[in-house]
């Protein structure tokens, strides 16, 4: 047998299979395709009377008549094997049933509302094959291991959740592998090949009646790395590191499973293991998967797949469990268990993710690829669709047709055709050499050739496989008789040395090419879609959590302020506002989180007339709401004071209603004058700033607020004039010893060399606070200030960066939406760790290149103010 090449050419998809999917579907009787049925007749749609098998469970469609709109069951009954069940819909059903060595005579049931309807038997022949390298299995367990993985509370104990009950369920898992790698090669036209798993004569946990049997072996692997080796941070998957933190590499734990392995004398020198990793964990805090790896390790001659143990606990452990884990709608709860790719929130799709997924590993082992469609497009969440008729996802019978994506590609299909593990009786023997594909172009196009001889040619775009052309042993009759287009070089080998692709083909494979490029970004582009979208559905949901707790009536409900400045190298706070309503403002709204949100978009012209942005106005609009507390204190005490108070504020309400007059053109009603005035909140509102510059500026104006001078000017009273002027503001700038320019958020004098531009105008009266001033700044609450990241990307060399954010979105969501959730909850509110840790936060915003250029913005605070300070560690990712 000649070795496989995959080459990098270019190649159209096979006609009428552009998805790469098995055709055609078997039929039924209900589409017509198959001549009529009497009533009660069962049929068997995928497998003959007497047929030859080589792996001990097959898969059986098949289908009683006359029970549409039916729902019942179909009984397996083997003479050695405990009686197997499986759903019927319609009639149509799908069932596992186990072979012995030799001839089988089975005899399947179909019971209706208790009663048996209808009977049918069937013989299957089964012989292993042998003399080809098997499948082996491996729980990898560290060498302090307590020997339990993640389980709910009533599926704990021995034989539920311990090593023996790994054990069991990885042997059911591979068991399901072998037995859909068969029928999918079936259905491709290559006969029931698959791989062999390693087997001895030990009690058979598949039967689960005590009883000897060949069944597969599973190895235990005894780690010299201890637990928490193994869960460490620094290894873990799926998981990213808190800010400014080192990035995990969960390289090194699939490290830790290979030289485990290979130190092993279980595993030989051209060994392929699945192995398990029992002492995985699901950390809530954290929301990541502990001793969780997701890797394989294809291209050496001991070959090694990995996954873990997190979602073992909704897998079946024998063939009588398979149907009712493949049916179980138990939510996930996710205190204790993780909803692993946020698509395990019951346990039947943790069932389909985890076995699936780690076949997925497994798969690379085989000669099998990612492709466009199909099962390595992330279709194992189909997984169950191939054994059931019946799932909680899809309405009505389960047929083929009704299989979704749990299928395997074209390509994968002939890559393990051509695999030595799957090889078959009567096929040729393997040529142990290796041989590289050459290229030529030639007038009459490109010609490709190999000393291993060229079996497929695949169209691949991003590394994911759109198309191919194929040379087998099956379609050569159809390559010599010219039902397929060949050169003379293709039709005369069963496996061709040398391929010529034509100028005419050529020219549509680039076609091919650039549409698969583009149906590829569009399809991923929807994907990340989809899954940031579960991401951000993932925080609602916890946030929902706090919106439903009990308010008592006189409870005051919790609120929050918000502040928006204009992110550094733009003009206003467009990007900023979307930002907070595409991440922050969902997670807000589903814990039922009240805020009042303030955008500052102060800018003037320069010298050169040109729109600069004006600093200061979060700063000032902070400090004021501190001062105000701050003043109502001194006022409660003092009767001058509140007469003042009732002078300005008479002030403020005749200035208001000039204004509104100013804009409306007529005296407004009292009516608008109280619906365009917000009701005052009777506690203190937290602080939310959305950015690096609002946050300087939130924490400076705390700072003021809390120590600064409270005396208050009396505001002049408003001209009903429309056009007059708006006062310049005054923009106060300082430079450093080290050159650079500092700008005071709040255009406050500070120490050093500074210029001026247009003072403000002289107050017209003040009233005096500070006389009054001692001891209240103590007693004044200071607001918890939170702050979210707004990390944005600019500039020419930001663009590679900027399109993989285009298309990752669902790392954004993660960061921002966590962030959110850690406000909503309150989880991480603190007392904040000295002026230091206040400079710090959001500090890696001012290294992006927006930032190039532009003065830096200072943090400036009382000591004693920031030892009062509460803050939100929005910078971990404990939620």
């Amino acid at each position: 047998m000649t070795t496989k090449e995959y080459t990098a050419c270019d190649a159209v998809p096979l006609a009428n299979n552009t998805h790469g999917e098995p055709l055609p579907p078997y039929p039924t009787c209900d589409d017509g395709m198959a001549p009529e049925c009497e009533p009660g007749t069962m049929r068997f749609l995928n497998v003959a009377d007497g047929e030859l098998v080589h792996h001990r469970f097959l898969i059986v469609h098949g289908l009683v008549s006359g029970q549409k709109g039916c729902e019942g069951t179909v009984v397996v009954h083997h003479p050695d094997f405990p009686v197997l069940e499986f759903p019927a819909v319609d009639g149509y059903f799908k069932a596992l049933a186990h072979l012995d060595r030799g001839a089988n005579e089975l005899r399947f049931e179909y019971v209706k509302d208790g009663s048996s309807t209808s009977t049918r038997s069937l013989v299957v022949r089964m012989e292993p094959v042998a003399d080809r390298s098997p499948l082996q299995l491996a729980v990898f367990v560290g060498s302090d291991s307590d020997e339990t993985f993640d389980a709910p509370p009533d599926a704990r104990g021995p034989g539920l959740n311990d090593l023996d009950a790994a054990m069991r369920k990885l042997r059911c898992c591979a068991y399901l592998w072998q037995a859909f790698v068969a029928e999918q090669m079936h259905r491709h036209g290559f006969g029931r090949r698959t791989f062999s798993l390693e087997e001895e004569l030990a009690p058979d946990t598949m039967g689960d009646d005590g009883k000897c049997r060949m069944t597969a072996r599973v190895h235990v692997v005894r780690s010299r790395y201890t637990v928490a080796e193994i869960r460490s941070l620094e290894v873990v998957h799926q998981w990213h590191a808190p800010h400014a933190g080192a990035e995990p590499d969960p390289g090194k734990l699939l490290h830790f499973h290979k030289e485990d392995i290979w130190a092993s004398p279980a595993f030989g020198a051209d060994c392929a293991v699945a192995c398990l990793t029992l002492d995985s964990h699901w950390d809530p805090e954290l929301q990541a998967i502990l001793g969780h790896v997701a890797g394989y390790q294809p291209f050496v001659a001991r070959k090694v797949s990995t996954f873990g143990s997190h979602t073992t606990h909704a897998w079946p452990a024998s063939a009588a469990e398979i149907a009712s884990k493949f049916l179980d709608t138990t939510p996930t709860d996710t205190r204790i268990l993780a909803n692993d790719a946020f698509e395990s929130d019951e346990y039947w799709k943790a069932a389909n993710i985890g076995i699936g997924a780690f076949f997925h590993m497994t798969s690379y082992m085989l000669s099998m690829g990612v492709t466009s469609q199909g099962f390595f497009s992330r279709g194992y969440k189909h997984f169950s669709r191939a054994f059931m008729a019946k799932t909680p996802d899809h309405t009505g019978a389960v047929t083929q047709a009704g299989e979704g994506l749990a299928y395997l590609h074209r390509t994968n299909a002939l890559g393990i055709r051509h695999d030595r593990r799957l090889a078959m009786p009567g096929d040729p023997p393997f040529t142990t050499f290796s041989s590289e594909a050459t290229v030529e172009m030639t007038d009459g196009g490109v010609v490709v050739s190999s000393r291993a001889s060229v079996i497929v040619i695949e169209v691949r775009a991003n590394n994911i496989c759109h198309g191919h052309l194929e040379y087998t042993a099956e379609n050569w009759d159809r390559r010599k008789s010219g039902q397929l287009a060949a050169t003379p070089d293709e039709a005369a080998a069963m496996f061709p040395s040398r391929v010529t692709i034509s100028r005419d083909r050529l020219l549509q494979m680039a076609a091919a090419a650039f549409w698969a490029c583009a149906a590829g970004s569009i399809g991923f582009y929807q994907y990340n879609k989809r899954e940031s979208q579960k991401r951000l559905d993932y925080y609602r949901e916890r946030a929902a959590h706090v919106a439903n707790e009990t308010v008592g009536s006189l409870d005051v409900v919790r609120k929050v302020h918000v502040y928006i400045a204009v992110p550094m190298g733009e003009l206003g706070t467009r990007k900023a506002r979307q930002h907070w309503e595409q991440y922050v403002l969902p997670v807000f709204a589903a814990g039922a989180l009240d805020y009042e949100l303030t955008l500052v978009n102060d800018t003037e012209q320069n010298a050169d007339g040109a729109e600069t942005v004006v600093r200061g106005g979060v700063h000032r609009a902070v400090a004021e709401a501190i001062k105000e507390r701050r003043r109502k204190l001194l006022e409660a005490d003092n009767a001058e004071l509140r007469l003042w108070r009732a002078a300005v504020d008479e002030r403020r309400r005749e200035n208001e209603q000039r204004q509104l007059k100013n804009r409306l053109g007529v005296e407004p009603g009292m009516s608008v004058l109280e619906l365009w005035k917000a009701q005052e909140y009777p506690g203190v509102m937290d602080v939310v700033a959305i950015g690096r510059e609002t946050w300087v500026e939130v924490v400076n104006g705390v700072s003021e607020g809390a120590v600064g001078s409270l005396d208050m000017e009396v505001p002049a009273l408003v001209a009903l004039d429309a056009d007059a002027s708006k006062p310049a503001t005054q923009v106060v700038a300082e430079t450093r010893a080290d050159g650079a320019q500092v700008m005071d958020t709040a255009g406050q004098p500070v120490q050093g060399s500074r210029t001026a531009q247009e003072a403000p105008a002289a107050a017209a009266q003040t009233i005096g606070y500070d006389r009054y001033d001692v001891g209240e700044r103590a007693a004044v609450a200071l607001p918890g200030l939170a702050y979210i990241a707004h990390e944005r990307l600019t500039g020419w060399g930001s663009v590679p960066q900027r399109i993989w954010n285009f298309f990752h979105d669902q790392q954004n969501v993660d960061r921002y939406a966590s962030q959110a959730l850690q406000i909503v909850l309150e989880s991480t509110r603190r007392a904040a760790r000295g002026v230091q840790e206040l400079e710090a936060i959001g500090r890696s915003e001012e290294e992006l290149p927006a930032w190039e250029g532009q003065p830096p913005l200072e943090v400036v605070i009382d000591s004693g103010v920031a030892e009062r300070l509460q803050i939100y560690d929005t910078q971990c990712d404990a939620v």
